[in-house]
Order: C-alpha cells, then sequence, then structure tokens
C-alpha cells in the first residue's frame, strides 16, 4: 500500500522559502530548509484517538534532512511516530517509536526507551525528503510530540552513537553543541 500526503488539498497548506518555519498541524508539506513540528498545538491538551498525521520534509537541492525529537510523550498502546527516507511509507523506515520505547519530557529531560542516550533521538535521511507519521490508537492519549529539523548542505552532524558515512570529497564536518 502506498500512502502520499493527501491531507494539501489547498496551496495554504504548502510551507515555502528560507524562513524558520513551525507546523502545528496534522500534516503539512514542508519546504524551508529549517523548521519544526509539534503536535498538537498546545503543550496542555492531548492529541485525538484514531488519528494519522503525515508531515513531508522535502528540501530542494540538499542532500540530507536531520530531525531531532526534542520532546515525545505517547500512549504506550497503539500510538507511534514513524521517520520515512523518503517521501511515502513504502521508503525504508529510518526509526519507529511509539510509547513503550520512548518518552522524552521537555521539561525534566528524561529518556525511557531501549536506547543508551539521547543521541538516538536523532533522524537524519539518505536524501532530500523525509516523511514523518504519527498514529494514535483507539484509547488513552499523550501529550504528543515536538521535533526540529534542518537541511544538511555539505556537513555531516556526527558523533560517536550517531554514524555517518562521508561521500563528498571535500566538506565541512561539525558537531553540534
Amino acid at each position: 500500500r502506498e500512502a502520499f500526503v493527501t491531507k494539501l488539498v489547498h496551496s495554504s497548506d504548502i510551507v515555502r522559502g528560507d524562513e524558520e518555519e513551525e507546523i502545528m498541524e496534522c500534516g503539512a508539506l514542508l519546504t524551508s530548509e529549517i523548521g519544526s513540528i509539534r503536535f498538537p498545538m498546545d503543550s496542555t491538551t492531548s492529541y485525538q484517538n484514531g488519528q494519522e498525521c503525515q508531515w513531508l520534509i522535502r528540501v530542494d537541492n540538499v542532500p540530507h534532512i536531520m530531525a531531532i525529537v526534542d520532546k515525545f510523550n505517547v500512549a504506550d498502546i497503539g500510538d507511534s511516530l514513524t521517520f520515512y527516507d523518503g517521501d511515502n511509507t513504502n521508503a525504508p523506515v529510518l526509526h519507529h517509536y511509539n510509547g513503550e520505547t520512548a518518552i522524552v519530557t521537555d521539561e525534566e529531560f528524561l529518556l525511557y526507551d531501549n536506547i543508551y542516550s539521547r543521541d538516538e533521538m536523532m533522524i537524519q535521511s539518505t536524501g532530500n525528503s523525509m516523511l514523518v507519521v504519527f498514529k494514535s490508537g483507539p484509547c488513552f492519549q499523550g501529550t504528543g510530540f515536538s521535533l526540529s529539523y534542518e537541511s544538511a548542505h555539505e556537513a555531516a552532524f556526527c558523533d560517536n552513537e550517531f554514524e555517518q558515512v562521508l561521500s563528498l570529497p571535500t566538506g565541512l564536518v561539525s558537531q553540534r553543541q
């Protein structure tokens, strides 16, 4: 089954340009080089049951997209956040989080998962697009998630836990602090 971002029915749903953008809706096409997704919009409100939201991050003329999950709080059963390495759900899965494997809160800086460092909440595509899919189950809700993303031009993001393959003949390697 091939699923594309079908929520986009108006041109106002498409965000373009070089300015940083923040999206707080259930699904959008993001084309800015820097941006964020926060869902739901109000951190004191829970999301609804039975939702499926898709955000497609696609930036022209960049080799990679890097996303960092800043906050993640969803129900243990049936709720998930999945990152695909491309523009549809047939693309390879970069990472899949659910309420049983990860809880990240911005207030307390907690991480409970099967992973040993917060660096695992960083996801990098191999191309210029990344599809982010949030699904909520039939019962229980959390406060949602937030993530930031940026395009990676010639720089590669790396650290001890986030292995990268450098393929450019020259470039700048930098570490985020």
